[in-house]
């Protein structure tokens, strides 16, 4: 008999989530499985001088084929608290959007198709071009 760590079948395995609370109110618990990447962000952008800052709230995440969205773009202003808790949970609320990531075949068909599609010159050629259609000097 092996000695170790068995996974029961029948029970879900914890998920690693985060929680996010706006001035105290909970908005989402953030989570998947197979996450490669989590992330709950505040970020500040001036567009102008002078002008006020926009400051937005994103939680999102990344697996090995989708990248998932909890919070796109939650508006805060000045004053706002948002509170962060790590956890995990057996389930976590489900991503509000989700975009499926090609895998690398998927990329190589694509770049191959786009380039049998492609007629005309390359940027060196055109230069080449342009040198043989130049008038020579001197003559």
């Amino acid at each position: 008999m092996r000695r170790g760590k068995t996974r029961t079948l029948d029970r879900a395995m914890p998920v690693l989530a985060i929680e996010v609370h706006l001035n105290g109110d909970k908005i989402t618990v953030a989570g998947a499985n197979e996450l490669s990447v989590l992330t709950a962000a505040v970020s500040a952008v001036r567009l102008k001088a002078g002008a006020a800052p926009e400051i937005s709230l994103q939680v999102g995440g990344i697996t090995s084929r989708e990248h998932l969205d909890w919070i796109t773009k939650q508006g805060l202003k000045p004053g706002d608290s948002v509170t962060l808790r790590v956890l995990e949970v057996e389930e976590a609320d489900p991503p509000v959007q989700s975009l499926r990531v090609p895998c690398s075949q998927e990329l190589r068909a694509v770049a191959a198709a786009e380039g049998r599609r492609e007629r005309g010159l390359t940027a060196r050629s055109r230069a080449t071009r342009r040198k043989r259609r130049a008038p020579k000097r001197g003559r």
